[in-house]
């Protein structure tokens, strides 16, 4: 007996509704294929952030049992859009801690920075301000 599907066998039916549900509508198909890439300068936030987490989480994260309440008012890391509440004036010094020769502490146990590391991260604020907004001291 086949119950409204005379020319399918149930158990073919059963498989055939197994496969649509395993592998989604043709909809489902369509969508995912016309996703859109990453925004790059949202890929480039991301980027940055992952290096600040390993140089400045210590005090930027309200995660680590080390963050600090001023640190986090100028940056949170944990926020999806951490440099949202940043002035391009206050860029210098989320950029000048990164440099080697800069006198303020980040992370005493972290390693120094790496010039690739402080292009990733000039990178991301130079989309996130405009190259007209960098100052002189945003030199690679």
């Amino acid at each position: 007996m086949t119950d409204g599907w005379p020319h399918v066998s149930r158990p073919l039916g059963v498989l055939w509704l197994l496969t649509v549900y395993a592998c989604g509508s043709p909809e489902t198909v369509e969508t995912v294929e016309k996703a859109a890439p990453p925004d790059p300068s949202t890929q480039a936030r991301d980027d940055a952030r992952v290096v600040l987490e390993r140089h400045c989480g210590r005090c930027h994260l309200p995660s680590q049992p080390t963050a600090l309440p001023s640190a986090l008012a100028i940056f949170d890391l944990s926020e999806e859009e951490w440099a949202g509440r940043l002035e391009p004036d206050a860029l210098a010094g989320v950029y000048e801690r990164l440099r080697p020769a800069d006198g303020m502490a980040m992370d005493p146990e972290a390693a120094p920075t790496t010039a690739e590391e402080r292009a990733i991260v000039r990178d991301y604020l130079v989309r996130r301000f405009g190259p007209h907004d960098a100052p002189e001291w945003f030199a690679p």
